[in-house]
């Protein structure tokens, strides 16, 4: 609700509301006018990248390239398969994971489906599972802390966050979810 009023009171009079597409990123509310989109509240602009975000606010991947090697190739087949069957994209990315357990990407989005599915007690032992296996922690430690903080274990969330921005210190989310805990 404060988000939709700060849109009724940011928006021009002279643009009518079928100029704009109004969205939801998560649990936030975003306005795009043409090809820029911002943040109704904080008033940054939004960019898209090949990562989405999930019901719970985690950062998932969706592949967009042919698959170099096996566990990409599993990877992009429990991408694909996520809109169509949970049990056999978990299935595609728990199978990514054995081939190279060091690639990051079906780690995350397999947290996230289970987080998305009410079971991020697993979720977390999944991203603690992988941190020691990857180079590529700053994400795990981002949906882990998102995964902490809908278990309401706000402290081990936000000192998940501050992991996240010491390996990725420019990482937007994990600095507004740590500023959001530290609120709480």
């Amino acid at each position: 609700m404060r988000s939709l009023k700060c849109l009724r009171e940011t928006l021009p009079s002279e643009v009518p509301l079928s100029g704009w597409r109004i969205t939801a990123v998560g649990n936030e509310i975003a306005v795009q006018d043409g090809s820029a989109r911002r943040h109704v509240e904080l008033g940054q602009m939004l960019f898209d990248f090949d990562v989405q975000p999930s019901a719970g606010g985690c950062i998932s991947f969706h592949a967009k390239a042919e698959p170099a090697g096996d566990a990409e190739a599993w990877f992009e087949r429990g991408s694909a398969l996520e809109a169509e069957s949970t049990s056999k994209a978990q299935a595609a990315y728990r199978r990514a994971i054995s081939l190279a357990p060091d690639y990051v990407d079906p780690w995350l989005n397999l947290g996230v489906m289970m987080c998305d599915s009410g079971r991020c007690v697993e979720a977390v032992e999944l991203y603690r599972d992988a941190l020691p296996r990857s180079l590529e922690g700053a994400l795990l430690h981002f949906n882990l802390a998102v995964a902490l903080e809908d278990l309401e274990r706000t402290d081990e969330a936000l000192a998940s966050d501050e992991e996240c921005l010491g390996l990725a210190p420019k990482l937007a989310e994990a600095h507004y979810n740590a500023a959001r805990l530290q609120e709480l």
